[in-house]
């Protein structure tokens, strides 16, 4: 978008509207990424491997679960049934299954685990830490409306507002990327601490939740405007 302008956003909405006319990687090739070369899987993963690395973590089984809450606890009792020994899962959503996982096994939770943001996830680790902690986690919102708040960049863009200096992320200055930070994060913690989210605690927060209802959010554009632009 900041490098083609005005035809890259109607591309970019053209993205945003087609729904579910096509299958992911179809779609996506419409907002100019193209999975089927791999690369931009490539180099995420390299990013996420140099960040493992650097915290001197070994990664000892890996699974994709497609964002599948059913596959997600498929593949946790595979790795559970190989016997893996791991000190901690990280996971991008569906926490909440691979925890089913470990419930069906009849083994120890693992000693961390993250991240989720559903109200079932939230719910289940006041459940499992409600004496001590147990298994210490992280809950952050993943909002599925990042997609809207890049579209509120795009139309401030077009509105011929400019970027303030220092907003994009130090290091990543050459590909522009803009990081947005979570409205809700919290860990264990954060529990013990009694700290309050959004006016509420943790428990109230938790259980404001349906057990399938996730944590979702998306900035305006009079808030990315406020924030981002001069």
């Amino acid at each position: 978008i900041l490098e083609e302008g005005a035809p890259a956003v109607e591309q970019y909405k053209k993205f945003l509207s087609s729904g579910c006319t096509e299958d992911p990687v179809s779609l996506l090739k419409i907002a100019g990424i193209d999975f089927s070369t791999g690369k931009p899987v490539d180099e995420a993963l390299e990013v996420f491997e140099k960040a493992i690395e650097e915290q001197g973590l070994v990664v000892v089984a890996t699974g994709n679960h497609d964002w599948d809450p059913t596959k997600a606890q498929q593949i946790m009792a595979e790795i559970l049934n190989q016997g893996t020994e791991m000190d901690g899962v990280l996971i991008s959503q569906c926490a909440e299954n691979a925890l089913a996982a470990y419930d069906a096994a009849g083994v120890a939770y693992p000693g961390f685990i993250g991240f989720g943001d559903t109200g079932a996830y939230m719910q289940k680790m006041l459940e499992i830490n409600k004496d001590e902690i147990v298994t210490p986690y992280i809950v952050l919102s993943n909002p599925p409306g990042v997609g809207a708040t890049a579209l509120n960049f795009a139309l401030n863009e077009l509105a011929g507002n400019t970027l303030k200096d220092g907003v994009f992320q130090p290091g990543y200055e050459d590909t522009h990327q803009i990081w947005i930070k979570s409205r809700v994060c919290y860990t264990d913690k954060d529990q013990v601490a009694g700290t309050q989210v959004e006016g509420k605690s943790i428990e109230e927060y938790a259980n404001s939740f349906e057990a399938g209802d996730s944590i979702t959010f998306w900035l305006t554009f009079q808030e990315v405007k406020d924030t981002y632009f001069n």
